[in-house]
């Protein structure tokens, strides 16, 4: 069995190399299929973290609400209490590979840096993604022809799970979609 990190972030801009910051993070500890945590926070961003209305506005948040959020150190602090039981953690997400690690990597680095601590994330995660995105491309290589978006909610459904189209964009909600997915197409 194995030690999974799944996680899912909502952020204040699309692109990590613009500048966007997280203002949630969501995630469950999976140790030998047993859940050991689940967490969800919402954060403000990093003083120089790029805002785009627009990305928040698909997530039904605005820049006053997410500016009344805890610090991004205060749950730095928290997430690392929570993992650092354990010994290493895959980190497991849907398209993480390329959205939320990069984000989260990131993140960790301000975050770390803004409390002065020299606490790198290659301590607590290995390095490799569980993208489950990868994962249902492999169950779903014959079907992808005929679906113009792959996003989550739409590999969800084509593969008989049900989705609360209220509750999309809420990392929680998101990182529960992602373990469903995983667990029907491995």
């Amino acid at each position: 069995m194995a030690n999974i990190f799944w996680f899912d972030l909502e952020t204040t801009d699309n692109k990590t190399h613009r500048g966007g910051g997280i203002w949630q993070i969501a995630y469950i500890i999976e140790i030998d299929g047993q859940v050991k945590t689940r967490k969800e926070f919402k954060m403000k961003p990093f003083k120089n973290d790029l805002v785009n209305a627009q990305s928040l506005s698909v997530c039904g948040v605005t820049y006053e609400q997410i500016m009344q959020f805890e610090s991004p150190s205060n749950v730095l602090k928290q997430i690392l209490s929570d993992i650092t039981p354990y010994k290493k953690l895959i980190m497991g997400g849907f398209n993480n590979a390329i959205f939320d690690n990069p984000f989260f990597m990131s993140w960790w680095y301000k975050a770390s840096n803004e409390m002065k601590i020299n606490d790198s994330m290659l301590n607590y995660f290995y390095f490799d993604a569980l993208d489950v995105r990868t994962i249902a491309l492999n169950k779903l290589i014959e079907e992808r022809k005929n679906m113009e978006y792959f996003q989550q909610k739409d590999v969800a459904r084509k593969l008989g799970i049900q989705v609360d189209e209220s509750k999309l964009h809420d990392a929680l909600y998101d990182v529960e979609l992602c373990i469903n997915i995983y667990n029907k197409t491995k």
